[in-house]
């Protein structure tokens, strides 16, 4: 990662006499030792490690200015920011690591500036240079709180609605994960630390006119030392700084090229030709800096970083079986209870179960989206699809809602190809979950579901997909935290509706997996509109009703072992099999499938296997059998998993284990009856 930084230095080595008056010469003998302290956790340019050294291009700087005063500075080592700042407006020290737009300028005195770097622009690699900030004023752009040149920034633009991080690790995270769209940070931080963090979407994409510099604030009580710092400072020659530099994996780039001379000394008649040049130049200079910073090796995730995200997704897989599986058990039990004999205020009762349940459901659904996607686990699952069938699908259940007072249609261009490739299942998500919006909002008036094609090619089509609404309306404000997560319009909106303020978000991400961009149009009062654009490929060969398989809806003769340790998710599918008109045989753990299928080899059609079970586990039992099969020469046995886990290596390693396909749990009785239904065909 390069540094730009503007020439404050000597570019050559000075006398050694820094022509320090008496009076300088005095105070210095009189205090060899100053108290010093600076920031503990901002590399590359201070921090104290593990052994609370102090490390950093400020602590090579001061090796340099105790060599030149014949000093030593004592580093007190502090646990935050906060606390060393007290420390210097307190007197408890002598001098603190600052920057010169510091806000402590009225409890210190400054000496000069030794390193200046410039505050870029940070964004993801899909974007553009950006030649300033009101290219993107209308992007959400997030600031560190508290860093001196915000100040600067914010005053200056102040019809930019800045987003405010904690800091350089949760704005380049901000970015990287699209809670903000760009981070304004100086270059020698962000690119140091997202080599350190290791995150490879996002770049610096462009410079701002603003700049921080290095300076050293001292106690008011010794303004002497204030000219004593400004002398060594000065002593300091460019090549010394650059050795620090290169300690730190830094490069120093000179951006400016002075013109003047050649200007005054050039004929008129080649203006033109030097405004060319230097334009150009200067263009050059900035592909240049950008296309270094692109190029810089990123370093390896530190094992820290790799046991977060291991963590996080450990997770992910704990909660979503620990929460799926009794909700199997509870929706599944609903829905056996469903065909029993009830009375009317019984029916009512688990009606209520069963709705209060789908919508646990769907809170889940959406915090495990949302991690999914913020863990970089969610990836697409491209197949064939006819948008005709999608938009069916997806619009039935809205279709049948009693309500005379909104007009529902659907607007399906006609000139959209019928076979196409895509992921149906996030597609049919997305758009479900905008018309449910609409139909929340709108009470009375229209709502149209519309798909229209774009453009057509050879190998894809872009299809523009919008749902539009005369409901309530969204005001300004809302209007520009409409995709943030956990955003409702209001309190009430939350009380009246329900929902965890996720969707929205877990569309707009969707979209951008999809490499398009979700977005809204409203007028508070009279409806809205959101709208996108995706290209999906065509399909050369698309599957007719003569090449699927299916089996008759009698499956009386199929022969199924159930491996299942819960007793109350063996109820539900022993209750869903006989349903069927199917009977099970139900064993609790690997060991005994193994030792039903290998010792005493009954024969069975269909395996239903849980995945997490103790002692010999899903995975365990199944490649077990697979190799039973292969030693004995048997044909292979159908095995389905039954899991509670919905992370995509999860679903691989299924497969790996020799699994054929898998249903996910909380299991519906139609779900497991449409995979009776094509047994042949259904495959991970």
């Amino acid at each position: 990662m390069l540094v730009v930084l503007s020439p404050l230095l000597n570019a050559t080595s000075p006398s050694i006499d820094l022509q320090l008056t008496e009076n300088e010469k005095n105070w210095l003998e009189k205090n060899p030792v100053i108290q010093f302290t600076g920031d503990p956790n901002w590399l590359p340019f201070e921090a104290f490690n593990k052994d609370q050294v102090y490390i950093g291009i400020v602590s090579e700087h001061l090796h340099v200015i105790e060599e030149r005063l014949g000093i030593k500075f004592n580093i007190i080592p502090t646990k935050n920011w906060t606390e060393s700042v007290n420390m210097a407006k307190t007197g408890r020290v002598d001098v603190l690591s600052e920057t010169d737009d510091s806000a402590l300028k009225s409890h210190l005195l400054f000496s000069q500036s030794y390193l200046e770097t410039p505050v870029v622009i940070v964004m993801r690699n899909t974007e553009n240079y950006i030649e300033s900030l009101d290219k993107i004023k209308h992007k959400k752009i997030a600031v560190i709180r508290n860093y001196g040149y915000v100040t600067k920034i914010v005053n200056k633009y102040d019809y930019i609605d800045f987003y405010i991080v904690e800091d350089i690790q949760d704005g380049l995270m901000a970015v990287s994960t699209g809670r903000a769209d760009a981070l304004l940070c100086t270059v020698t931080l962000c690119g140091y630390t997202i080599s350190e963090m290791s995150i490879h979407n996002i770049k610096i994409i462009g410079k701002t006119e603003f700049d921080t510099k290095l300076a050293f604030g001292v106690s008011k009580q010794l303004p002497e030392l204030v000219s004593i710092l400004n002398k060594a400072i000065q002593s300091i020659t460019a090549v010394e700084q650059q050795d620090i530099l290169d300690n730190w994996h830094m490069q120093q780039y000179v951006e400016k090229v002075d013109y003047t001379l050649a200007w005054k000394i050039l004929v008129p008649i080649l203006t033109v030709l030097i405004i060319f040049v230097i334009s150009w130049n200067r263009r050059l200079s900035n592909e240049i800096i950008l296309r270094k910073a692109i190029e810089s090796d990123l370093k390896e995730a530190t094992k820290k970083s790799e046991d977060a995200v291991n963590s996080k997704s450990d997770f992910l897989a704990k909660m979503s079986h620990e929460i799926r599986t009794p909700m199997n058990g509870v929706l599944g039990m609903a829905e056996l209870l469903e065909s029993s004999d009830l009375d009317d205020t019984q029916k009512h009762y688990l009606r209520v179960i069963q709705r209060s349940g789908n919508t646990l459901m769907v809170v889940i659904n959406d915090i495990l989206d949302y991690s999914k996607i913020e863990a970089g686990k969610t990836y697409l699952q491209n197949s064939p699809l006819e948008l005709n069938d999608l938009i069916e699908e997806t619009t039935v259940p809205y279709r049948l809602i009693p309500d005379s007072n909104v007009q529902f249609d659907v607007h399906l261009d006609t000139n959209i190809p019928v076979h196409l490739i895509g992921d149906a299942v996030r597609l049919h998500q997305v758009l479900s979950n905008l018309l449910n919006n609409a139909f929340k909002f709108t009470h009375a008036g229209s709502i149209i579901l519309s798909a229209s094609l774009v453009k057509l090619n050879n190998t894809d089509a872009e299809i523009k997909f919008s749902v539009s609404d005369s409901g309530e309306g969204i005001d300004e404000s809302t209007l520009k935290i409409i995709f943030d997560p956990f955003t409702q319009a209001d309190q009430s909106t939350a009380r009246k509706h329900g929902g965890t303020g996720l969707g929205l978000s877990i569309c707009k991400r969707l979209i951008e997996l999809m490499g398009g961009e979700l977005t809204v149009d409203s007028t508070l009062g009279k409806g809205s509109v959101f709208y996108f654009c995706v290209r999906l490929s065509l399909n050369e060969s698309p599957i007719t009703i003569s090449d699927k398989k299916t089996n008759p809806e009698d499956h009386s003769n199929l022969r199924v072992l159930l491996v299942e340790d819960n007793l109350v998710n063996q109820m539900v599918l022993k209750g869903y099999l006989e349903k069927l008109g199917i009977q099970s045989c139900v064993v609790s753990d690997g060991e005994a499938a193994t030792d039903i299928i290998c010792e005493h080899r009954r024969p069975f059609d269909l395996i239903l296997m849980d995945c997490e079970m103790p002692g010999i586990d899903g995975y365990q039992a199944t490649k077990k059998i697979r190799q039973w099969e292969l030693a004995t020469n048997q044909p292979a046995i159908t095995i389905c998993a039954l899991t509670a886990h919905v992370l995509p290596e999860h679903i691989s390693k299924c497969k790996e284990s020799g699994m054929d396909n898998h249903l996910t749990k909380p299991l519906k009785l139609n779900d497991l009856t449409e995979y009776l239904r094509t047994l042949d065909s259904f495959k991970i």
